[in-house]
């Protein structure tokens, strides 16, 4: 297994609000993470950083074994017990709580197993042994994603629900030699979570919505585009978005939000 991440400040932005991490824990299991900062709301590129940080820490004192095999509630229990952590520490920067107001979205994967954990929106991609992709496109309708930090703040998680609703739209693309399958759901849980099996992948990544703002470039064809990888060995993820990116300069292209990726390989 090899892991790694890059994140990327969008042509909208004066300070990137996305972070992204990738590495292994203490019990030799890997881990890949983004957090998408709001923009409407204060110091989320700390924010970002914050809750990446802490739920790491969180990973290490906790074996990634047992992430794998816990239900939805025991991860949203787990997730909540980390906002607390993550308030303390934004409090004792003299942060507003509101800079915790950020998507996480997190692959944790062992020898068998992986657990994919989704807060608010963002893009889950999953290519298999086989040559099969899917991608999970998690988004709002109303374009206010339910952040994991209002779930440790009732009066404002019940002001999300009242005037926009919880309600967020998953749709999956499912990209084989046959060509490309397309079906969506809503979900109205708390968390969205994703059980995948080791041995069918070859990668497993996680993305920010910035993915979907690339000019000229629908969101399959960004997907293809940033999973592209010659190789999986050392800095993989860097060195492809970095191309792309190069590659979108030269054309002219431009993404107009943040962009971050973070990916497990099974392969080299």
């Amino acid at each position: 297994m090899n892991s790694d991440s890059f994140f990327y400040i969008g042509k909208t932005h004066r300070v990137c609000e996305d972070y992204a991490f990738a590495g292994v824990n203490e019990y030799g299991n890997h881990i890949a993470m983004v957090s998408d900062g709001c923009s409407s709301s204060l110091d989320t590129d700390f924010g970002s950083r914050i809750l990446v940080r802490e739920f790491l820490s969180g990973f290490n004192s906790i074996e990634v074994n047992n992430i794998v095999e816990m239900d939805d509630k025991t991860i949203e229990n787990l997730i909540k017990s980390h906002l607390f952590k993550s308030r303390y520490i934004a409090n004792e920067l003299g942060l507003d709580g509101s800079s915790l107001d950020a998507t996480l979205l997190c692959a944790v994967a062992n020898e068998t197993k992986v657990k994919v954990i989704t807060t608010g929106d963002g893009v889950v991609i999953a290519k298999y042994k086989n040559g099969d992709i899917c991608v999970w496109d998690i988004e709002y309708e109303s374009n206010a994603p339910l952040y994991a930090n209002y779930l440790t703040e009732e009066s404002r998680y019940e002001g999300l629900r009242n005037k926009f609703g919880i309600k967020r739209q998953v749709n999956i693309y499912k990209i084989s030699d046959k060509g490309m399958d397309q079906f969506c759901f809503a979900n109205e849980e708390n968390i969205f979570c994703i059980d995948l099996k080791t041995e069918q992948l070859d990668y497993v990544a996680v993305s920010s919505d910035g993915i979907k703002t690339f000019e000229k470039f629908d969101l399959i064809s960004t997907v293809m585009n940033f999973t592209s990888f010659k190789s999986t060995k050392g800095v993989f993820v860097e060195r492809r978005l970095k191309r792309f990116l190069k590659e979108c300069t030269k054309n002219s292209i431009q993404h107009m939000d943040d962009v971050s990726l973070a990916a497990i390989s099974f392969g080299e």
